[in-house]
């Protein structure tokens, strides 16, 4: 499982030492990249659990794109917020998104799906395909009041 924290620390410039400023609240504090691979069918993978510290944050998600290497069509790969394993993560945040045979599904939402302090971000490959999938969830952090 991949598991990422980004911050960004800006510093204010004084006479004799650097102070460290944090970003403000609704600010944008990190574009993030998670990838995550051989996903196994009928299986959930917990991603990413958004920061509640320092101060609260939300990740709007905005793309994902699941590539499907295998002989036969998934027909339901999701997003889910909520711990992954065991099965089911706790709230669907997308449809099932069938993914061709050989191919792969290349989304943007419109108006992202938010994730709140403490969210975990899970993927589900799932419905019996027989085959793995692969993830790519992008987004953006934010600093929240």
């Amino acid at each position: 499982v991949f598991s990422m924290l980004a911050v960004i620390v800006l510093f204010a410039s004084g006479a004799s030492s650097q102070v460290p400023v944090f970003a403000q609240p609704g600010t944008v504090v990190a574009s993030v990249e998670f990838n995550v691979n051989d996903v196994a069918d009928d299986t959930s993978v917990d991603v990413y659990t958004v920061p509640a510290v320092p101060g609260p944050h939300r990740l709007k998600l905005t793309d994902l794109i699941i590539s499907n290497a295998n002989p036969l069509a998934a027909p339901c790969a999701r997003i889910f917020a909520g711990a992954g394993s065991p099965f089911p993560p706790s709230t669907p945040r997308t449809a099932c998104i069938t993914v061709p045979a050989e191919g792969s599904v290349d989304h943007s939402f419109i108006n992202g799906i938010n994730f709140n302090s403490g969210d975990v971000v899970a993927v589900r490959n799932g419905e019996g395909t027989g085959g793995d999938l692969s993830f790519t969830v992008r987004g953006y952090l934010f600093a929240i009041p």
